[in-house]
């Protein structure tokens, strides 16, 4: 899962506790850059706060974090939106 926002982390959260948890769950991993001050706690996303709208050091790595995310990713991946 990657986003990028003020609700992403909240999203991100949201979705790790609906995402399939059976014997054998599907795995999930990602990355979300959220605004200073509105991070909340995920098991299996990263969750990266940054500086907006003046991106920052956190910002600009969090994003090169995603664009390696995303260029690794396989023909098997599943879209959510």
């Amino acid at each position: 899962m990657v986003g990028a926002g003020k609700a992403s982390a909240a999203m991100a959260r949201a979705f790790e506790k609906a995402w399939p948890t059976n014997e054998q769950p599907a795995p999930l991993d990602g990355l979300v850059v959220t605004r200073r001050g509105h991070a909340v706690p995920c098991e299996r996303i990263t969750i990266v706060e940054a500086s907006h709208p003046v991106p920052d050091r956190a910002g600009e790595q969090a994003a090169r974090d995603i664009l390696d995310l995303a260029r690794g990713l396989g023909p098997t991946i599943s879209w959510c939106a």
